[in-house]
């Protein structure tokens, strides 16, 4: 039977904690860019377009971040 996924480290229960971090800066990232995009000084259409970028991307790496938490395991708090 052919592997469909390949074995990825941030997958495994090992380096859950460190996938939360990653995700959880992911956010913040996102978060610090829709913020800055308000403060440029660029045309109105790039802004809207830039701020729904960062707004869909804000979005999926909170339910990500979320989902992680939900299935880590206990002993992690």
């Amino acid at each position: 039977m052919p592997v469909v996924l390949r074995d990825n480290f941030l997958v495994h229960p090992d380096y859950r904690k460190l996938a939360i971090t990653v995700i959880f800066l992911q956010c913040l990232g996102a978060l610090l860019g829709l913020v800055l995009t308000n403060k440029l000084s660029i045309k109105i259409i790039y802004k809207v377009l830039l701020s729904i970028l960062f707004v869909l991307f804000f979005v999926l790496s909170i339910v990500v971040f979320f989902i992680l938490l939900a299935t880590v395991n206990a002993s992690f708090f």
